[in-house]
């Protein structure tokens, strides 16, 4: 990730469980400022795809 979005990230958004389910956007999560590793993810590549930068997910 480019610095300023991983560092956006990590000061905007708290890390805590059971705030979120499978159908959490990416929306919500910003809006909250809470979430779990899956909706930083999402997170992260909605902003990269938004300035067209292309992102993907990994899970394995």
């Amino acid at each position: 990730m480019p610095p300023a979005i991983c560092n956006w990230i990590h000061t905007h958004v708290e890390y805590r469980y059971e705030t979120s389910n499978a159908s959490t956007s990416a929306i919500e999560t910003e809006k909250t400022c809470v979430g779990v590793c899956h909706d930083f993810v999402h997170l992260g590549l909605s902003l990269y795809r938004n300035l067209t930068i292309p992102a993907r997910m990994i899970v394995g």
